[in-house]
């Protein structure tokens, strides 16, 4: 989504700033660094989901955000190059992901968070 911008590192002439892609299963996985997302989607460019924060995502890209599990979970934010790993939980209805998380946006989406900083 061109108009979403989650932090200050968005261009119009930059929007997405891929830091990454990789196949997986005939897939592609992207990495969104000014959209702090990683999305899933197919070679149509059909999405399949997103990783990220569902903050100022449109109504019509919502459905495919992925919905946190766990009370420590934190979306990441700039992060770069997505990876898949091997299944390391032993869960095959799971996808392990390793990913450098810079995290710089998430404290400007956070007023609590940038406060105690």
């Amino acid at each position: 989504d061109r108009t979403r911008h989650s932090g200050y590192f968005y261009s119009n002439k930059d929007w997405m700033h891929m830091n990454s892609v990789i196949e997986y299963e005939g897939d592609l996985i992207v990495s969104s660094n000014h959209q702090s997302s990683i999305i899933r989607n197919d070679w149509e460019g059909n999405i399949k989901w997103i990783l990220g924060d569902p903050a100022l995502y449109t109504t019509g890209l919502q459905r495919f955000v992925l919905k946190p599990i766990g009370k420590d979970f934190l979306y990441p934010y700039n992060q770069h190059a997505a990876q898949v790993l091997p299944d390391t939980d032993g869960n095959p209805d799971t996808l392990d992901l390793l990913l450098f998380d810079n995290g710089y946006s998430r404290y400007i989406v956070d007023d609590e968070l940038q406060y105690q900083i």
